[in-house]
C-alpha cells in the first residue's frame, strides 16, 4: 500500500518551500514543522528564492539558472509578452 501525503512529508528529510501568501502560512507551517521565524520567511521570498530544510538545519537558497535554462524556464516574461 502507498503512503498518504502526511506520511511522506514526515519521511522526507529536505524540503523545499518557496513564497507563500500570508493566509497560506498557517497550513504550510504545521503541514511541514516550520518553526515561526521559519513561516515568516516565506512571504519574503523573491523570485527563484526557496527555503530549504535539511534535516534540522534551514537555509535560504537564490537559484542560480544559466541564460539557456532561464530562456526556457521564464514563465514570467512569457506571461508579459516579454516585457
Amino acid at each position: 500500500m502507498g503512503q498518504n501525503p502526511a506520511e511522506l512529508l514526515a519521511n522526507a528529510e529536505t524540503r523545499i518551500i518557496y513564497r507563500q501568501e500570508a493566509d497560506q502560512l498557517g497550513s504550510t507551517g504545521t503541514a511541514l514543522g516550520l518553526t515561526g521565524t521559519e513561516q515568516a520567511l516565506l512571504p519574503g521570498l523573491g523570485t527563484g528564492q526557496g527555503l530549504w530544510r535539511i534535516k534540522d538545519r534551514s537555509f535560504v537558497v537564490q537559484h542560480q539558472l544559466h541564460p539557456a535554462e532561464l530562456a526556457l524556464f521564464d514563465t514570467t516574461s512569457r506571461m508579459t509578452g516579454g516585457v
